[in-house]
């Protein structure tokens, strides 16, 4: 028998409220305003802090976040794809920077979320470019950079760190997974994502 996707009403009701909003923005067809989509981005923002903050307190949330099929339909995701889709459709801005600082701000929690990871490499050439009008060109190259070396294996020479005061951790330990699951490598950019931010640098 299959488990069931939510498992609370309050839960639904969230989820629900982002897929209206999904919906929303999937059958505008002539576009929105600069400040309409200001505000669904903030609305879509502030779910998402607090979908991810309690997210650790839902244990069946947590649970659908490891299978590659439920994932999608945790409240997280949903206010992710309803974020991006502000995020993206999103008129031009102008010389206005306090509009463009919430773009930035708003395209970091996307990335910081690790989840919906085909996006990311979007996520990334927004980012670098709305960096490098809001701050300058080494902040823009830096989020390039990050975007290209995500999914790279380690460098090898690295800075080794040793420990001989603090006691070993038990081998009985109790692995967290949702913190597995954030701290999980990424795969690599699509390949047009890559040659984007590379010309980038």
């Amino acid at each position: 028998v299959a488990k069931p996707l939510f498992n609370e009403r309050s839960v639904l009701n969230e989820y629900l409220l982002a897929r209206r909003l999904n919906l929303h923005f999937e059958a505008d067809t002539k576009g929105i305003s600069v400040a309409g989509a200001a505000e669904s981005a903030l609305l879509a923002e502030n779910k998402l802090r607090e979908a991810l903050s309690s997210l650790g307190e839902r244990a069946f949330e947590v649970d659908k976040a490891q299978s590659p099929f439920r994932r999608r339909h945790t409240v997280a995701w949903c206010w992710v794809e309803a974020l991006h889709h502000a995020v993206m459709r999103m008129p031009g801005l102008g010389k206005d920077d306090a509009p463009r600082v919430a773009k930035v701000r708003q395209l970091e929690l996307l990335l910081q979320s690790r989840l919906c990871i085909s996006r990311r490499g979007r996520w990334y050439n927004e980012l670098a470019k709305e960096v490098l009008r809001v701050r300058d060109v080494s902040a823009a190259l830096v989020v390039a950079t990050e975007g290209l070396a995500e999914g790279e294996p380690a460098p090898i020479t690295a800075v080794v760190k040793v420990d001989l005061v603090s006691e070993p951790a038990a081998s009985q330990e109790v692995v967290d997974p949702l913190a597995a699951a954030l701290s999980a490598p990424l795969p690599l950019l699509p390949r047009d994502a890559r040659w984007e931010l590379a010309r980038r640098c």
